[in-house]
Order: C-alpha cells, then sequence, then structure tokens
C-alpha cells in the first residue's frame, strides 16, 4: 500500500455507503521498486471507469478478471456471507469478487494510486511459469463459472450469453439453467457447462421441457460431446503438443536422462530413425 493508500480507500468506502466492495488503481513497480510508468488500470485498454454492473459481470462471466487485488478494500460484513475459495491458487480473489457481484453487491472503481505492485520474473503470472499458469488456471475456471449459476436476473443472463442461439427463448428463470449451461458448454467446451445439461437431462420433466421449448435433447449432447471441436483444452492434442514444446523448464539432468532415454530404448530403431530422430529433437 502507497502511505495514503489505506486512507484513500477507506474515506471512499464511508462516502459511498451503498458499495459494499472497491478497488483503487495500482501502480507498477520493478524488482527495485522503480515506478514503471504504468498503472493496473491503463495497461488494461479496454477498461473503463464508466463500467455499468451489467458490463463487468458479463467480463467476469468470459472470465477477465480487470480489478486489482492490491487496491481492494471489502466490508468486513460481507466477508461473514462470502467466503474464499481456499483450494484455489490464482482464482481465489476473483472467486471471491464475482460471488459479490452475482449475488448483487454494488462496486466501486476509485481513480487514484493507493498501492505497488511489484513486476519480477519469480511471480507465478511470469511467462516462465505460463504452463503451469494455464493448468492452475483451467481447474480453477471450471469451478469458478458454477457461480453463474447463482445469477437469476435475467437481463443480466441475456448481457452474459449475447451470442448464444437461444437466447431469444429465454423468457423465464426456470429457462436460465439451460441457456447457461449450453452457452459455455458450446463456446468453452466447458466441463461445468456439460455436466449442468447432463443433470438437466437427466430430469425427466427437464428433459421434455428442454425439447418441447427449445429442440435439445440428448441427442444434441452428444453429438458436441464426441466433436473434436468441444473436446477440453486440457486434453486436445494441440495441448499436449504444446506441453511438450516447453523445454525452458527442464534442467540439465533432464535433458541427459531424455537424451539416454531415447538413444538406448530400442538400439534398432534408432539406427533405421536416425535421420528422424535429429529432425524430432533439438537441443
Amino acid at each position: 500500500l502507497k502511505p495514503n493508500g489505506l486512507e484513500i480507500l477507506v474515506n471512499y468506502m464511508e462516502n459511498n455507503p451503498d458499495k459494499g466492495f472497491a478497488f483503487g488503481n495500482v501502480e507498477y513497480i520493478d524488482s527495485n521498486s522503480n515506478s514503471l510508468n504504468d498503472t493496473w488500470f491503463e495497461a488494461r485498454p479496454s477498461f473503463s471507469f464508466a463500467y455499468s454492473y451489467d458490463e463487468l459481470i458479463k467480463m467476469y462471466g468470459d472470465i477477465a478478471s480487470i480489478f486489482p487485488f492490491a487496491g481492494q478494500i471489502i466490508r468486513k460484513e460481507l466477508l461473514t456471507k462470502y467466503n474464499f475459495e481456499n483450494c484455489f491458487v490464482l482464482l481465489f480473489d476473483v472467486y471471491l469478487w464475482f460471488s459479490l457481484m452475482a449475488t448483487g453487491n454494488k462496486l466501486g472503481l476509485i481513480n487514484e494510486k493507493v498501492a505497488n505492485y511489484r513486476i519480477h520474473e519469480g511471480q507465478l503470472t511470469s511467462l516462465s511459469k505460463k504452463s503451469i499458469y494455464d493448468i492452475r488456471g483451467y481447474f480453477e475456471t471450471e469451478y469458478y463459472r458454477k457461480l453463474l449459476f447463482q445469477i437469476k436476473d435475467l437481463d443480466v443472463i441475456r448481457k452474459i450469453c449475447n451470442d448464444s442461439q437461444y437466447i431469444d427463448k429465454l423468457e423465464t428463470e426456470k429457462d436460465i439453467s439451460f441457456v447457461l449451461a449450453e452457452y459455455l458448454f458450446s463456446k468453452y467446451s466447458s466441463t461445468t457447462g456439460y455436466n449442468a445439461l447432463s443433470e438437466l437431462l437427466n430430469k425427466e420433466e427437464t428433459m421434455l421441457y428442454l425439447r418441447e421449448k427449445f429442440g435439445y435433447t440428448i441427442g444434441n449432447l452428444r453429438a458436441k460431446q464426441y466433436s473434436k471441436e468441444y473436446l477440453p483444452l486440457i486434453i486436445e492434442e494441440n495441448w499436449r503438443k504444446k506441453a511438450r514444446r516447453i523445454g525452458g523448464e527442464l534442467n540439465i539432468c533432464q535433458l541427459i536422462w531424455l537424451l539416454i532415454y531415447k538413444l538406448t530404448r530400442n538400439p534398432f530403431k534408432k539406427a533405421i530413425k536416425q535421420q528422424e530422430t535429429k529432425k524430432e529433437y533439438s537441443l
């Protein structure tokens, strides 16, 4: 926090009793505490202090966090109702904020620098740790998406699922679970969406309702389930190839072991495909 950071945050909350939580701006600094002449809000070209609640919740529905956790303040009474997700590593703060937003709590944005944010190579979000970040983010994102089903406002759901093929048929609160689940599964290959659709279609009453109103059946779910287009990121072939290419995280011992394994695994195969082996590995 900057010397006057807490004062700015508390004064804002005292002057805005309708806000449940708020965020001030954060200045980026390097490992030696020198300013990088950039801030959290300015670094996000899509950010605006004029965002409406609907626009913000749409962003969080798409898992796009724009709030600086280092400049955050929350009313204590809210923390007795909403808890951190203790198993999360990356999105534990985002999970809390979206829990608050999804249940109608108002937030504030403060156009003043209240804290510093240090950028260094060792942090989890650095490029050197991107593979770990991606994997953890995948699992946490799927759990995070369950929060969307707490939203009961039809207009907000229309904002979040605005490009859903079923959005025009969203008429009652009863329709929200299906529209959200189908949207998540179709757009993001979300396992959360798939599981929600499965639960709906496993209930005979709901299954008949979805077939009559939306023309959606178990056949529709199966068709997408077995399409490579809808396979989750974690099991896509591209994900596996990407994981194999991450050589920067191998130490010298691992590289030596890999060479020994490759050269001794099958001498005859090695002799026959020596040229292919040279093409396959580049050290």
